[in-house]
């Protein structure tokens, strides 16, 4: 009898195990589903308004990180957006185009870079317009082209900057001469300023930034599919893209 009554005793237990995690699975996705709805309530980080997902920051729900599109040093007017494993200023965000404008944050703070490196980002996610431009910045150099925009990092070598792809060309036996450079993309806006400037002392710390354009479908529709409802919840309103396997597209 004792034995019979342990043995319903531990079937009872099962079944009421097994009918807890039947119910609070369930649970979870739909708050994951209800959270990720959120993700999409406006906050602002520094002088950048009207952010949502892919954007976010510390302080938003763990569901709303987007690997490249979290911000810090929101107390700033640029805030700093993490791609890749480096650092950038968010200068600019355009909603309507999926475009922000962005500048290397070592660069930011001083072009004299103690170790200049180039960096490139790689992100499926992301592109580069074509109507960014390029800059190359050779660092302590003994020999300078005739016309140069010398900015000075040693006393003893000079640093200067070689305009676009066609100057490059151009310049390019002064890499013999200098110790490295640095390849950087513009915006078309920025590269016309400094061609109108030519002013060494805009060179002190580099404001001049390059435009990105974040593929917004294929980020939401990624996330989506990775929630059991799928964004169900948030398919009835015309900001938020139709997830269809092969084709994105907005209702």
């Amino acid at each position: 009898m004792h034995y019979q009554l342990c043995l319903s005793t531990l079937a009872i237990s099962i079944f009421t195990f097994f009918l807890t995690i039947f119910f609070l699975i369930p649970l979870s996705y739909s708050q994951d589903d209800e959270n990720f709805a959120q993700c999409f309530d406006a906050f602002s980080c520094g002088d950048i308004h009207n952010l949502m997902f892919p954007f976010s920051k510390d302080d938003r729900p763990q569901l709303c990180h987007q690997d490249g599109f979290v911000l810090s040093k929101c107390e700033d007017p640029q805030p700093i957006i993490h791609i890749g494993g480096n650092e950038y200023r968010l200068m600019y965000l355009k909603h309507s185009t999926f475009t922000m404008s962005i500048v290397r944050n070592d660069l930011w703070e001083q072009s004299c870079l103690p170790n200049p490196i180039n960096i490139t980002i790689n992100d499926s996610f992301l592109t580069h317009p074509p109507t960014n431009r390029h800059r190359t910045l050779f660092y302590n150099c003994s020999n300078v082209p005739q016309r140069p925009i010398i900015f000075p990092c040693s006393p003893e070598l000079l640093s200067f900057y070689a305009d676009d792809l066609s100057e490059r060309d151009t310049y390019r036996d002064f890499s013999n001469s200098c110790g490295t450079n640095v390849q950087v993309q513009v915006s078309q806006s920025s590269f016309d300023e400094l061609q109108t400037e030519r002013n060494e002392y805009m060179l002190e710390e580099w404001r001049f930034g390059f435009n990105v354009v974040y593929d917004f479908p294929a980020i939401f529709c990624e996330r989506c599919d990775n929630l059991v409802e799928k964004c169900s919840n948030l398919m009835n309103e015309s900001r938020y893209p139709v997830c269809k396997p092969g084709m994105l597209t907005f209702p």
